[in-house]
């Protein structure tokens, strides 16, 4: 691969991050270097069209614990865009208004249990003509390129899938626990340790502000 190809590749990591947690950052880390890109950008969504969000906490608290956790990594920033743009978010219209400002390939990253139901999401279609996916790996959801229903695809490398039409989509593993931010705001509720699940900085940042302790 030419350098200044490597050096244009940018991944998008979506979510709710509600809370942010070592799953989602280390899905991040392992992207990163298995994609080789020059930067990656956490966009919190300000209300996400897929899911409930009555246990939401604010944009500013779900911001400053993503910072607290990738605080020290230089290649890695959070943007508001999703947040300032206010309204239910499809991820379709963030990339497109990323991609307008910015050349090269990109890579927009999800976990295998969302890979699941793409095929449901607002012009899903759409988004794989202008970004690739990469699809990490979670305990107890193994997808397979067929989930998409889209026939073409075919295996260029291993976990490497490519297209005539469409962007590649790259499946890779992560070595974790089963860990999610539900499963985390519970642990939370109950008085648990977190430290196995979160950066130390960021779970004393939601215990400083008794975040999801109150959640029903």
């Amino acid at each position: 691969m030419d350098r200044s190809e490597t050096e244009q590749r940018t991944g998008i990591f979506g979510g709710t991050f509600n809370p942010f947690h070592k799953g989602h950052l280390n899905a991040a880390e392992a992207a990163f270097k298995g994609l080789n890109l020059k930067e990656l950008i956490f966009i919190p969504v300000y209300l996400p069209p897929h899911k409930g969000y009555s246990t939401l906490a604010s944009s500013e608290d779900r911001i400053e614990i993503i910072k607290k956790s990738i605080e020290g990594k230089k290649n890695f920033f959070i943007s508001d865009l999703e947040i300032k743009r206010k309204g239910l978010s499809y991820t379709i219209d963030t990339l497109k208004e990323i991609k307008s400002g910015k050349k090269g390939e990109f890579f927009f990253i999800m976990g295998s249990d969302s890979f699941l139901s793409f095929n449901k999401w607002h012009r899903y279609k759409d988004i794989l003509k202008i970004s690739g996916l990469a699809v990490a790996s979670r305990p107890g959801f193994d997808p397979e390129i067929e989930t998409l229903g889209i026939k073409g695809y075919y295996l260029k490398n291993k976990g490497h899938y490519s297209h005539k039409e469409y962007k590649d989509i790259c499946f890779f593993k992560i070595n974790e626990k089963n860990i999610s931010s539900t499963g985390i705001r519970k642990l939370i509720k109950q008085g648990q340790s977190l430290k196995d699940y979160l950066d130390e900085k960021a779970a004393d940042y939601i215990e400083e502000k008794g975040l999801y302790k109150d959640e029903k």
